[in-house]
C-alpha cells in the first residue's frame, strides 16, 4: 500500500519506488510442526477494537467450533480497551475451549507458537502486521481478513479467509472443520516454507544489499 501511494505522490509509474518488506527471525534448520488434537486458534495482539478480538469471540461462541473438543481458541496481549466486553462475554456464555491469558512475550511466546495450529487476525486496518510472518515461521496456518493487506497469502492458498464481521468470521472458523490433520500440516508446511523464502531477515538483507549495488552502479 504505501508503496502504491508513494507512485501517486510521484505521479509516475517509474522503477524508482523499489519495494523492501518487513522480515522476521526465522529457525535456521525449521523442522516439521507437530500438529495435533485440539487445534489451537491463536489471537495474539493487542484487544483493540480495530483488531477485532470482540467480534472474534463472538463469532467463535456462534460457530461449530465452540464448545467441540476438537478445537480451542486463545486470546493473547494487552488490553487496549476490549477486556472488558471479552470478560463479559465469557462470563455470560461460559466457553469451555476458550481462554483468555494476557500478555506474553519472548519463550512464553514461542512455545505459544509452537503449541498453536491457526492465528486468527479480523483485522478492520493493518499496515504490515508482522505478527502474521512470525506466526507462519512457526507453522501456524493464518485465518485473516483483507485488512491485513496481506492478499497474496490468498493467491498462493496459504491463508483462510475471515472477514471482519461476526458472520464473515463464523464463516472461517466453520471452514476449518473441511480440513484433516494432513491437509493442515501441509499448509503449515507452505507457510514456514514461505517465509523462510520470502521473509527472513536474511533475504531481506539481499534485497537491501543488491539494491545499493544498483544504486552505486549508477
Amino acid at each position: 500500500r504505501e508503496q502504491s501511494n508513494l507512485i501517486k505522490l510521484l505521479k509516475s509509474n517509474s522503477p524508482k519506488t523499489v519495494l523492501i518488506p518487513n522480515g522476521v527471525n526465522t529457525p535456521k534448520s525449521p523442522t516439521l510442526k507437530k500438529i495435533k488434537y485440539p487445534f489451537t486458534v491463536l489471537y495474539l495482539g493487542r484487544l483493540h477494537k480495530k483488531k477485532g478480538p470482540t467480534e472474534l469471540l463472538n463469532a467463535w461462541i456462534e460457530s461449530k467450533l465452540n464448545n467441540n473438543d476438537d478445537y480451542q481458541l486463545i486470546i493473547a496481549g494487552p488490553d487496549e480497551g476490549e477486556l472488558k466486553v471479552v470478560n463479559q462475554l465469557l462470563e455470560k456464555f461460559q466457553p469451555r475451549n476458550v481462554k483468555y491469558i494476557g500478555s506474553v512475550y519472548n519463550d512464553d511466546k514461542f512455545l505459544l507458537f509452537n503449541s498453536s495450529t491457526y492465528f486468527v487476525l479480523p483485522s478492520k486496518s493493518e499496515g504490515f502486521p508482522s505478527s502474521i510472518l512470525e506466526a507462519m515461521s512457526f507453522g501456524l496456518v493464518p485465518l485473516i481478513s483483507n485488512g491485513c493487506n496481506f492478499n497474496e497469502l490468498f493467491d498462493e492458498d496459504l491463508a483462510i479467509y475471515c472477514g471482519t464481521t461476526v458472520s464473515e468470521i463464523v464463516k472461517g472458523l466453520n471452514s476449518l472443520l473441511d480440513l484433516n490433520i494432513d491437509q493442515v500440516c501441509h499448509i503449515s508446511d507452505l507457510c514456514q516454507n514461505y517465509v523462510s523464502s520470502n521473509y527472513s531477515l536474511a533475504k531481506i538483507a539481499n534485497l537491501q544489499v543488491e539494491l545499493y549495488n544498483n544504486l552505486l552502479r549508477q
